[in-house]
């Protein structure tokens, strides 16, 4: 509403404020993405054999409100490849998703529940996390807009 106002004590024409306005729009659809090295830090860190750098990696992403498809694929991708790994690893690339608050990895959450094919440790853990993951959409949500 204030850019609308502006734009009319400014007096730009409708295709110019148009064209602003789509820019806006898409700079915040990238408002999201998160600088390339970033997201390889949090690859290494999550990949890191040392339990302590996966867990001040997850304490980061826990209140960053980031839901870069590029950092939380290869976590889906280790769980997919390994379903009985060591449940302190499970724990954290669980609330790892949970933390995106990314949609697409609240389906992934659902559909591990339900195979079978799973440790139980890590199907009950999903479970356990899954049910906070809408407080954490929430949070992404927020930061997201904040950033536009």
């Amino acid at each position: 509403m204030l850019i609308i106002a502006l734009f009319r004590i400014i007096k730009l024409t409708a295709i110019t404020t148009l064209l602003m306005m789509l820019s806006v729009n898409l700079y915040a659809q990238g408002s999201n993405l998160i600088p390339e090295a970033d997201v390889e830090k949090f690859r290494q860190d999550f990949s890191n054999a040392e339990i302590d750098v996966r867990e001040e990696a997850l304490v980061k992403l826990q209140w960053s409100g980031i839901s870069d498809e590029r950092v939380f694929d290869p976590i889906v991708e280790k769980l997919q490849a390994n379903k009985k790994m060591a449940t302190k690893f499970a724990k954290i690339y669980l609330a790892a998703l949970v933390y995106s608050g990314n949609p697409k990895y609240l389906n992934f959450l659902e559909s591990l529940i339900n195979d079978k094919t799973y440790k139980g440790d890590i199907r009950g853990l999903a479970q356990k996390y899954k049910a906070q993951f809408e407080l954490y959409q929430s949070i992404a949500t927020l930061m997201n807009e904040n950033n536009k």
